[in-house]
């Protein structure tokens, strides 16, 4: 009787972890922030509807997701850009175009990408 007791008790705390691990929050919020003196062309966040034909100097654009991702990425022209600013997450210049390496938008977290002058 008293390993059947132990192997219920070890099913029943499993489970209720499990339900536990799913009501967590889910997804979260990826932004961009522009806090260089130049003006970004054609910012993307490859999120919901987070695309603008530009961010100006100070702006800053937004996109949410509800639920988790592993793999978002967020790209911005700049004309000379790799030799005049500097951006706060790992990423890659290719014709004046930087593009993020994939970003985790995971349990309710909010993800700033900042773009800022070289010094």
């Amino acid at each position: 009787m008293k390993p059947i007791r132990s192997i219920v008790g070890v099913m029943t705390g499993a489970l209720v972890a499990l339900v536990l691990a799913g009501c967590g929050p889910k997804g979260g919020t990826l932004t961009l922030v522009n806090e260089s003196s130049y003006s970004l062309s054609a910012p993307f966040i490859s999120l919901g509807d987070g695309n603008k034909d530009n961010l100006a100097p100070g702006g800053q654009m937004q996109s949410s997701i509800d639920k988790n991702i592993a793999g978002a990425t967020v790209k911005f022209s700049l004309d000379g850009g790799d030799g005049k600013v500097t951006v706060s997450r790992s990423g890659s210049w290719a014709f004046s175009r930087w593009t993020s390496s994939l970003i985790g938008v995971q349990n309710g977290e909010a993800v700033v990408v900042t773009v800022t002058n070289k010094n």
